[in-house]
C-alpha cells in the first residue's frame, strides 16, 4: 500500500517527499505471535490494572519481512517495525550508519504520520479547520515544529531540532487531548477565508462547474459551529491510524530506545485503529474530453495517473524514466510528474478526497501536434523495451537499496520509508513483477488513449 501516500491508497505518497522533490533529477499480527500479550492483557483488565504507554513495544518486523523461495528480495537488516499493542501506534526504525543526522546533530530524525482511515463522514473543509486549530497549539510547543496536512493525513517532525523527540509527548498531548474552544474556531475560518488557489490543470480537471463559488465556501465556513468540530475531532480520533518513522544510528537508538519508545507513544489516552485499505475506495477516472488551458510555460500534457498502490507508483516511475531515456521522445518531450490533492472548493468534497499526481509532457523542439506526439509513442510501443526495462529494474534494486544504507540524507529515508511502509520488504518483488506489456498498457492506457489537459501558451481558456 502507498502510504501515506498510502495515504491515499499511501500513503503520505507519498504523500508520503519523493526523492523529485528532495531535488534529484528523475516514492494483524497473528493471534499467537501476541497470545502471551493477549493473556495478560485479560489479567489485567480483570484486576483494574492499566498496561498503557508500554516501555518496550513488540517488534514485527518479521511479519512484513517474508522471503518468497526463488525470488530477489530487499534485505534491510538494519530496518525493524514494531507496534504498541495498546495504542496500535506502528513504529519505523532505520538504524543508519551514520552518527550524525541531515542537519549535523546526533539526534534521531523523526517524521510521524496520522491517517484518517474514514470513507464516510470525512469532510475536507472541516479536516483543514481542525489541521489549522491544532498547528496553532503547536506553535505554543516551538514554532519551528514542520506539521503538515493532506486530505486524509496529517505529519509533523522536525530534524533540525536536535531536542524534538522530547517534544512529542506534548505534541501527542495537544493531537488527542486539545480542548477546542469559540476563539480557536474563529481563527481557523479566518485562515480559510476565500478560495483555494489551484492550478489550471486541477480546474480544468474537474470542469468549472464542480467548484464552489467563493460566497459558497465563505457561507460554508461561516455555518460550521465550535460543536461541529468538537464532534468532528471525536470522529477523527476514534478513525486515526499513528505511524512514526525514525532514522538513527545504530548506538544512538541502543542507548535511547526506551526514550525513545516512552516519547513516541505517551499522551495517547485511546486505542488507535489498525491501517486497512482492503474496502479503501478510489474515486479516479480518465481524463475523457480534451481540454486547454492558457499558460505562461511553454506548451505541454497533462495526463492524470492513479496512485493508488506501491505496484502503480514504481510501475508509473519507471515508465517515466523508460521515455525520457528513450532517444526519440526525449529529443522533442521530457515526461515530469507533479502531485496534487484535491482542493476543499470542490462541490462533492467527502467523496472526492485523494492524493494523485500528472505526468507532464513538455515539448522541447519540433512539432507539437498531438498527432506527432501519439506517433512518437507508437514507435516506441512497437519495439521492444525489455533491454531498457532490465537495465531500469536493476538500477531501481539498488537505488532502493543504497536509499536505507547511510548514503542519502536521513530525512530522504524516512520520507521512503513512509512512502512504501508495510510492502518495505517486497519491494523487490513488486518490481519484478512489472513486465514489458506492463509498461506498454500504461503508455497507452495513461499517456496515449487517455484525453490530455493541453497547456497553450498565451492562449484563452476553451474546450472542444
Amino acid at each position: 500500500m502507498i502510504n501515506p501516500i498510502n495515504i491515499s491508497a499511501n500513503p503520505m505518497y507519498y504523500n508520503k517527499m519523493s526523492e523529485k522533490q528532495a531535488g534529484e533529477t528523475n516514492t494483524t499480527m497473528p493471534d499467537f505471535e501476541l497470545s502471551g500479550y493477549k493473556t495478560g492483557q485479560a489479567i489485567l483488565a480483570r484486576n483494574n490494572i492499566t498496561f498503557r504507554n508500554l516501555a518496550v513495544p513488540i517488534e514485527v518486523t518479521d511479519k512484513y519481512n517474508k522471503k518468497t523461495e526463488g525470488k530477489d528480495h530487499l534485505d534491510l537488516p538494519n530496518v525493524h517495525i514494531y507496534e504498541y499493542p495498546d495504542t496500535n501506534l506502528q513504529l519505523f526504525v532505520n538504524e543508519n550508519t551514520s552518527t550524525h543526522n541531515s542537519f549535523g546533530t546526533d539526534s534521531p530524525d523523526v517524521l510521524v504520520f496520522i491517517l484518517d482511515t474514514r470513507d464516510k463522514n470525512f469532510n475536507l473543509l472541516k479536516q483543514k479547520m481542525l489541521c489549522s486549530i491544532i498547528n496553532n497549539k503547536l506553535k505554543n510547543i516551538s514554532e519551528d515544529i514542520i506539521f503538515t496536512y493532506s486530505n486524509f493525513s496529517m505529519s509533523y517532525g522536525n530534524p533540525s531540532d536536535k531536542d524534538f523527540l522530547k517534544k512529542c509527548a506534548k505534541i501527542n498531548d495537544i493531537l488527542f487531548n486539545s480542548q477546542i474552544t469559540d476563539s480557536d474556531l474563529q481563527s481557523a475560518k479566518n485562515s480559510l477565508t476565500g478560495t483555494s488557489q489551484e492550478s489550471g490543470v486541477i480546474n480544468a480537471l474537474y470542469g468549472e462547474e464542480q467548484f464552489k463559488s467563493p460566497e459558497e465556501i465563505a457561507q460554508e465556513i461561516e455555518n460550521i459551529t465550535v460543536d461541529d468540530i468538537r464532534k468532528y475531532y471525536d470522529e477523527f480520533k476514534q478513525n486515526a491510524v499513528m505511524q512514526a518513522f525514525v532514522t538513527a544510528s545504530k548506538q544512538e537508538f541502543e542507548n535511547n530506545k526506551k526514550e525513545i519508545f516512552n516519547n513516541l507513544n505517551s499522551n495517547i489516552p485511546l486505542k488507535l485503529k489498525k491501517y486497512d485499505n482492503t474496502e479503501s475506495k478510489s474515486n479516479f477516472a480518465l481524463n475523457e474530453k480534451l481540454k486547454f488551458i492558457s499558460t505562461a510555460d511553454k506548451s505541454a500534457l497533462n495526463y492524470p495517473v492513479p496512485l493508488r498502490t506501491v505496484h502503480d507508483d514504481i510501475l508509473g516511475d519507471i515508465t517515466a524514466r523508460i521515455l525520457n531515456n528513450n532517444k526519440t521522445f526525449n529529443a522533442q518531450y521530457v515526461i515530469s510528474e507533479k502531485y496534487y490533492n484535491l482542493p476543499f472548493n470542490l462541490k462533492d468534497n467527502s467523496e472526492l478526497c485523494e492524493d494523485s499526481k500528472f505526468y507532464k509532457i513538455s515539448l522541447t523542439n519540433g512539432d507539437d501536434s498531438l498527432e506527432q506526439y501519439k506517433a512518437t509513442l507508437d514507435n516506441i510501443l512497437n519495439s521492444s523495451l525489455n533491454d531498457e526495462l532490465v537495465e531500469l529494474k536493476a538500477f531501481y534494486k539498488e537505488r532502493l537499496k543504497t536509499t536505507f544504507t547511510g548514503e542519502r540524507l536521513n530525512i530522504i529515508k524516512n520520507a521512503e520509508m513512509a512512502r512504501f511502509c508495510d510492502d518495505l520488504y517486497n519491494l523487490y518483488e513488486i518490481i519484478d513483477s512489472i513486465n514489458e506489456d506492463d509498461i506498454k498498457d500504461y503508455i497507452k492506457r495513461y499517456l496515449k488513449n487517455q484525453a490530455p489537459i493541453v497547456e497553450v501558451q498565451n492562449n484563452t481558456e476553451k474546450d472542444e
